[in-house]
C-alpha cells in the first residue's frame, strides 16, 4: 500500500513539475518560487491541502507586496484555495491590484467560471469582455469567446 502511495507521489510530483514549467512562470519569478508553487500544486493534489496552501502562504510572505513576484503567489495561492471565496478574493486582487501581472487573464477567466457556476451570467460576461478589451493574448482569446 506504501509504495503505491509513493508511486503516485511521484508520478503527480513529476506531472506537476511539468505542468508548472508548462505554464511558463512569468518573466521575473525566481526558480526558487516556481519550485515552491510546484511543492505546493503537490501537496494538494495528494490530499496535503493544508501544506500545500503553508508552501504558498511562506512564500507570499518572503515577497514585497508591490512586486509581480506578489501576484504570481496571490495566483497560486488562489488556484490551491480551499474554497471558492478565497480563490475569488485573491484572484479579484490579481485582477485589480496588479494589472501588468501575466496572470491576468488566467485570473479574469477564473473569476468568470467562478461567477458562472453562481449563476451570474452578468458579471461572468464583464469579466470576458475585460479580458478581450484589455488583455488580448492569442492563447486565451479562445477561451473567453
Amino acid at each position: 500500500m506504501r509504495m503505491r502511495r509513493l508511486a503516485g507521489v511521484v508520478a503527480v510530483s513529476c506531472l506537476t513539475l511539468g505542468v508548472a514549467r508548462a505554464q511558463d512562470a512569468p518573466e521575473g519569478v525566481p526558480a526558487g518560487d516556481s519550485i515552491a508553487y510546484a511543492r505546493a500544486q503537490v501537496l494538494v493534489s495528494t490530499g496535503d491541502g493544508a501544506a500545500g496552501r503553508a508552501v504558498v502562504d511562506s512564500t507570499l510572505a518572503r515577497v514585497p507586496a508591490a512586486s509581480l513576484r506578489y501576484a504570481e503567489g496571490l495566483y497560486w495561492r488562489a488556484a490551491l484555495a480551499a474554497n471558492a471565496l478565497e480563490a475569488e478574493r485573491d484572484y479579484r486582487r490579481v485582477a485589480v491590484e496588479y494589472p501588468l501581472s501575466p496572470r491576468v487573464p488566467a485570473a479574469l477567466i477564473r473569476l468568470a467560471q467562478l461567477e458562472m457556476a453562481r449563476g451570474d451570467r452578468a458579471l461572468a460576461r464583464q469579466h470576458l469582455e475585460r479580458l478581450l478589451g484589455e488583455y488580448p493574448p492569442p492563447d486565451k482569446r479562445a477561451t473567453a469567446w
